[in-house]
């Protein structure tokens, strides 16, 4: 178990070697991606879990196991997960009134002038995104979630819909806030 998972599942990860999954979590061996995996030999891909830590914190995640082979013979496992947990508590705070009345009133808690420019080089956050229709809430929802993920973020949408000023709100509500924006314009990559 590496670090980040350890700390994902608030265990002590140099405490776990040498363990069994079944010593660590609460788990059928029907129920664990990992355990179907050593049975079978074979990957198990983008499987939603949702579990209970032995601490009590329940996780949300998608898990993708490989198994680990040595000239022919079954080693074991080898478990990658990301954690929806983290997102799950984002997209909650989206849905708060106080937070969806300030987007539709266009009204910054920072009480920062909109479109005016910041040190990272944008000039918008969500907050200076005005409106209330369905579709345009919708975006702003998904965008809030991308801005939680280190993954590039493409969007694709007609001339004059807002591209950019989403881009940069994703950016300005991402862990990397602080570093410069980076705009790739694909108009010349052919649909």
């Amino acid at each position: 178990m590496n670090e980040e998972q350890a700390r994902i599942d608030d265990l002590p990860a140099r405490s776990l070697v040498g363990k069994k999954v079944t010593d660590i979590y609460h788990v059928d061996d029907g129920d664990s991606p990992v355990i179907q995996c050593l049975a079978s030999g074979k990957a198990i891909k983008g499987v939603a879990c949702y579990y209970r830590t032995w601490t009590g914190k329940i996780v949300n995640s998608i898990h993708n196991v490989f198994p680990l082979f040595d000239d022919r013979k079954l080693l074991g496992a080898i478990c990658f997960i990301q954690d929806f947990s983290i997102i799950e508590q984002r997209f909650e705070s989206v849905f708060q009134p106080e937070k969806i009345k300030n987007l539709q009133t266009g009204t910054s808690k920072a009480g920062r002038q909109k479109g005016r420019p910041h040190k990272n080089g944008t000039r918008f956050r969500f907050e200076d995104i005005i409106g209330t229709s369905r579709e345009l809430m919708d975006s702003v929802d998904m965008g809030r979630l991308a801005a939680q993920s280190a993954s590039p973020v493409m969007i694709y949408g007609e001339t004059g819909t807002g591209k950019e000023l989403l881009a940069q709100s994703i950016h300005n509500a991402g862990p990397r806030q602080s570093e410069n924006y980076v705009a790739v314009n694909c108009a010349a990559i052919p649909e």
